[in-house]
């Protein structure tokens, strides 16, 4: 990452930039990062360490790879400058031992003797896919940071599911180590970052539509080199705006492709219940999605659970809504439209059926600001008003099955 392109985060800076100054002098510490997909985590690091070297500091750094979990220690052994682990440790066999305990021990005794020389900073990214011994060797080190000058930091997603990195983290917390949780850029960070890629000032049209990538520099990123490879933004005076008649704006496809990453690690019924949330909108009640899905609310408790601890749902109040439209437009935008039209009309049958409100069910077949509708691309307007005008009726001896689905009674 260009440093010209790091914006906001002083507060966190100025963690950084202290216990560098400290672990300089001789004063170990210990920091955890975390935050979403695409936050600014690994950047903050780069920026808050890069004095590190500078000021006499000895700098060891990997992340890990979700490829190799299996492998025991290969985070660690990796940071370390060592060879990579593999399923077990040869050298260690000799002892009689658990080879990865052994292992372990040896490479603290290497910490212990790195530090005796110089002051340390090491630093293991991706914690949420690093290996279980790496891990463990991370939190046995955090404990070991007052008796040494070593600089612990770390980074892991929000979300993870993992039970030994919420332990880890309470262990931090109750110790006074550095947790430090990364929240969204501000509109105005987020205006001074699509300043510097663009090398101009954000117009409001423009801003409108980086506002949908919920301050989340990845996202932004990638939408304004989307725009700008696309041809839908101009400069006009300095200030870079959509150009006139650029109608509905597609996610670029490589933000497309980050944020499916993103919710790739998702068990399948999450993802499946966030496609039928995508069909009902940014907002929604709970009572709806329970509507679409055929799922009573405690059914879908773990479900939602589990999307808002990944940061894709967010409670909204009386409703649930997704963290960043930019999500919720991915997840839509990747059914075929013949299927979008299709799902729009089996809620709309499944709400009114459920004695939702008309303007509710009428909101599944009436294309909303900017957004044609999904019944009109694949059936044409006459046939949309057709299913409108049907979605209005009143539903006789109608019933929703476990999929969701409506199933009219025939007149008799």
């Amino acid at each position: 990452m260009e440093e010209g392109l790091f914006v906001g985060r002083h507060d966190e800076l100025a963690k950084l930039a202290a216990l560098v100054a400290g672990v300089s002098d001789g004063v170990g510490g210990v920091v955890l990062i975390e935050g979403e997909q695409g936050i600014g985590k690994t950047s903050l690091l780069e920026v808050g360490l890069a004095g590190a070297a500078a000021a006499g500091c000895r700098v060891f750094w990997a992340a890990a790879d979700e490829l190799l979990r299996q492998f025991p220690l290969r985070l660690m052994s990796e940071c370390l400058g060592g060879p990579a682990a593999g399923p077990s440790v040869p050298t260690a066999a000799t002892f009689g031992g658990d080879p990865v305990v052994t292992a372990m021990e040896e490479m603290l005794a290497e910490v212990d003797r790195l530090c005796a020389a110089s002051p340390v900073v090491l630093v293991a990214e991706d914690l949420q896919w690093g290996d279980e011994a790496s891990v463990l060797m991370w939190h046995r080190l955090s404990r070991a940071v007052g008796q040494m000058p070593l600089l612990l930091a770390g980074s892991a997603r929000s979300g993870s599911g993992r039970a030994d990195l919420e332990q880890l983290r309470r262990g931090l917390t109750s110790r006074g180590g550095v947790v430090l949780t990364l929240a969204a850029l501000s509109d105005a960070d987020v205006a001074d970052l699509v300043g510097r890629l663009l090398g101009g000032r954000q117009g409001r049209s423009l801003a409108a539509v980086t506002r949908q990538a919920g301050g989340n520099p990845l996202y932004v990123r990638e939408l304004a080199d989307g725009l700008v490879r696309d041809r839908s933004v101009a400069a006009d005076a300095g200030e870079w705006g959509l150009v006139s008649g650029s109608g509905v704006l597609r996610v670029p496809t490589s933000l497309a492709a980050a944020i499916t990453d993103r919710l790739a690690g998702l068990a399948a019924e999450v993802l499946e219940t966030l496609r039928w949330a995508a069909v009902l909108g940014l907002e929604f009640p709970v009572a709806d999605l329970s509507v679409v899905t055929g799922r009573e609310a405690g059914e879908l408790m773990p479900v939602i659970d589990s999307a808002m601890m990944a940061g894709v749902l967010v409670d909204a109040g009386p409703r649930l809504g997704f963290r960043h439209a930019l999500i919720r437009q991915v997840l839509y935008e990747g059914l075929p439209a013949a299927l979008r039209a299709a799902l729009h009309l089996q809620a709309a049958q499944a709400l009114a059926a459920a004695g939702a409100p008309p303007e509710r069910v009428a909101g599944q077949l009436v294309p909303g600001p900017g957004e044609q509708s999904p019944l009109a691309e694949a059936a044409g307007p006459s046939v949309a008003g057709q299913h409108l005008r049907a979605a209005h009726q009143p539903a006789r001896a109608g019933r929703i099955d476990h999929r969701g689905r409506l199933d009219q009674a025939r007149d008799e």
